[in-house]
């Protein structure tokens, strides 16, 4: 079978939208569950081309590996940026979120790199006076 490799969505393979959809939703947190569902409301207002129930099964199946804190950041700054008001779709939110998720580790690198590590916590030594 052939498969997306941006999406990870394998051709030829018969798939039931809907249940996937939910089966792929119930991994989630409750709160990355209404983020979501809040984004997909407001995309198919704003662009009829993603409407339909294949473009979220897509948008799921390939954000499926993301952990959620990253999903949630990303979602955010994607509505606050009203993007979905200009056009932007499933594919660009996705790929936003994949970018953002393959840059974390180096993210972090080159913040510890920056401001240095937090000193450590030392245990008071009690002195024995006696």
């Amino acid at each position: 079978m052939k498969k997306c490799p941006c999406c990870g969505y394998e051709l030829g393979r018969k798939y039931n939208p809907s249940m996937e959809i939910i089966s792929l939703l119930s991994k989630r947190r409750p709160l990355t569950k209404k983020v979501i569902s809040t984004v997909f409301d407001s995309i198919q207002r704003e662009i009829p081309s993603d409407e339909g129930i294949m473009k979220r099964f897509q948008f799921l199946k390939g954000i499926a590996n993301v952990d959620d804190d990253t999903v949630n950041t990303v979602i955010i700054k994607f509505k606050q940026s009203k993007l979905h008001k200009r056009g932007f779709g499933y594919s660009y939110l996705r790929s936003m979120i994949l970018r953002e998720h393959s840059d974390a580790p180096k993210k972090k690198f080159n913040e510890l790199k920056r401001y240095g590590k937090p000193p450590s916590k030392r245990k008071k030594e009690k002195e024995n006076a006696e």
